[in-house]
């Protein structure tokens, strides 16, 4: 007997599936966030930590030229940080999209789950009511013959 919450079940089975790629797929959008993130916070440090460099190095005096560099050196860290948070934000937009991706399939299969265990009581009741009906049959055949 292939009722409707067997077949019902072919479907959730897929659902399910479906549901497991979108949280693996944000699972793997989360930890872009996060390396994003750490090479971000890497870069700020190491370009305070060069400019605290710069700081004590031209308190004890350096060249013009020496002092160009560290200002281009800083003016392209400074560039690399921003690159890094717009990046940073691109991924966590991403992550967003695909957390809200899963959540909509959660809720499917949440949904699916509902309808099959409907759907079981249903074909539950129904077979009950089908069983209770054949003894009731043949309890008044039986009462008929013993008459």
């Amino acid at each position: 007997m292939n009722n409707r919450s067997e077949r019902l079940r072919t479907v959730q089975k897929v659902n399910e599936n479906r549901e497991q790629n979108a949280a693996r797929e944000m699972g793997k959008a989360r930890d872009r966030v996060d390396a994003m993130e750490k090479r971000l916070t890497e870069l700020m440090a190491f370009r305070e930590e060069y400019a605290q460099n710069l700081l004590t190095t031209g308190q004890a005096g350096i060249s013009i030229a020496r002092m160009r560099e560290y200002q281009l050196f800083l003016t392209r860290l400074d560039q690399a940080i921003a690159y890094q948070r717009n990046s940073t934000e691109q991924a966590k937009t991403a992550y967003a999209e695909r957390q809200r991706a899963w959540g909509y399939l959660h809720g499917r299969v949440i949904a699916m789950e509902k309808l099959i265990d409907r759907h079981q009581q249903k074909e539950q009741s129904e077979i009950s009511q089908q069983e209770q009906k054949e003894i009731d049959e043949h309890a008044q055949r039986s009462g008929s013959i013993a008459l």
